[in-house]
């Protein structure tokens, strides 16, 4: 069984590669491990329903289950995981 921890910094400002890279990233991590914890500082206000890019982050958080627990002042606890067996 493989366990993957990753951390992410992003830094805060507009990088708009960074949905598409992030989305493909994850995509590698669900094939490459059978537990998968991702954590980091990620500086997208998902708390801004007017936001489109921290929309575009938090669809791709939905997508693979991650939903935010807390979210106050641009500060966002998401907690989820990914346990596959084989």
């Amino acid at each position: 069984m493989t366990f993957v921890l990753a951390t992410v910094y992003r830094p805060p400002g507009h990088h708009t590669d960074f949905i598409k890279e992030f989305g493909d990233f994850l995509s590698e991590l669900v094939l490459a491990a059978d537990k998968d914890l991702v954590v980091g500082d990620f500086n997208i206000h998902v708390d801004n329903n007017k936001d489109a890019f921290g929309l575009a982050f938090a669809d791709i958080l939905n997508s693979i289950g991650v939903r935010p627990t807390h979210c106050r002042n641009h500060t966002l606890v998401a907690s989820g995981c990914s346990f596959r067996s084989q």
